[in-house]
Order: C-alpha cells, then sequence, then structure tokens
C-alpha cells in the first residue's frame, strides 16, 4: 500500500513525516563558523500552497501530504507539511546529465563521520554529514564545529541553487543569513 514507482514506501514517508514535526517543535540548528548560531523559528522553506501551485505547472511532479500521516500519533498540534516530488526533476532545470554531475559532486564531497553526542566524539554509523554554504569550514567536531564546503566549488551543486531560487522567487537561506540566537 502506498508505493509508487520512484517514491518511497508510506511507511518510510511516516518516518520522515514524524522527523519533519520532531524538527519543527524544537528550534531549528545549522552548523555555524563558530559553532553556535541557532535559528529559533526562522522559517525556512515553501508553503503548502506554494508546493502545490508548483505541482500544477510541473507534469512530472506529486505532492506526497505529511499531515496525515501523524493523524493518530498524539501530537498536540500538526502544522502543515508536505513534500514536494519533481521525477527528472533537476535535469528539467538544467539539462540533460545534470543530475550525473550533481550526483558525482556530492559523492566528492568530504563528509562528517563523527558528531558530538553528549560531549563525546563519537562514530556517526548511519547518516554521515554534508554541509554546503558560501564559505568554507574545517572541523572541529569536540567545539561542535562540522565539515562545510563552499557551493562555488561544486559548480552543478551551486547552479541548482540558483535555478531552485529564480524557480520559486526565494533565496535558499544560508546559515550567515540566520539571525543569531543566544
Amino acid at each position: 500500500e502506498g508505493e509508487e514507482e520512484g517514491l518511497t514506501s508510506s511507511r518510510d514517508v511516516s518516518v520522515v513525516a514524524g522527523r519533519v514535526y520532531h524538527h519543527v517543535r524544537r528550534p531549528w540548528r545549522e552548523p555555524s563558523r563558530n559553532g553556535d548560531r541557532r535559528n529559533a523559528g526562522v522559517v525556512c522553506g515553501l508553503s503548502v500552497a506554494s508546493l502545490q501551485a508548483f505541482a500544477k505547472r510541473i507534469t512530472s511532479s506529486q505532492i506526497i501530504d505529511l499531515k496525515p500521516l501523524l493523524d493518530g500519533c498524539g501530537f498536540p498540534r500538526i502544522p502543515e507539511a508536505a513534500v514536494l516530488v519533481v521525477r527528472g526533476g533537476v535535469d528539467m532545470l538544467l539539462g540533460s546529465k545534470a543530475d550525473a554531475a550533481i550526483l558525482a559532486e556530492v559523492r566528492r564531497m568530504p563528509k562528517d563521520t563523527t558528531s558530538l553526542y553528549k560531549g563525546v566524539v563519537v562514530n556517526k554509523r548511519a547518516r554521515h554529514n554534508n554541509c554546503i554554504a558560501d564559505y568554507e569550514q574545517t572541523p572541529d567536531i569536540a567545539h561542535g564545529k562540522g565539515t562545510v564546503v563552499r557551493f562555488a566549488d561544486y559548480p552543478s551543486t551551486d547552479a541548482l541553487r540558483t535555478e531552485l531560487a529564480e524557480l520559486t522567487g526565494h533565496p535558499l537561506v544560508s546559515v550567515d543569513a540566520l539571525p543569531a540566537v543566544s
């Protein structure tokens, strides 16, 4: 049930929806140069209505409404949330073979395989991090700073960022643009 070619199962989408809600409830954090910058309530992303408007313009797209997946989970107030899936979207925006170029760039990016957990640096087993911004940062995991690579060093990924910003009419937020909250 819920399985469609090219999409995850409804169970996986439920897990993602739970994580999205989990992050909505907590202040959102991003790594920064000094390791202590936080975003407490700045909204990043597009509204569900905006996603639906894009879906109408793009024939190879589908909206997955995440809110119904959380019904019965006991959350007090579930915010509106959705994911827009665009099959072949990267090639549609940047041209043929752009998806392969971006995948190659992402694969060669350095990834953090350790993290700071309760004051101790530990190995990450399931997921590795890679962050891209308009600046570069060497990792200092023990002090809460992860690796950050520059968009300028990854031209296909940077081109996708530029195209998405033009398409949505919203610049993609850089960590440096977020207000610092102590």
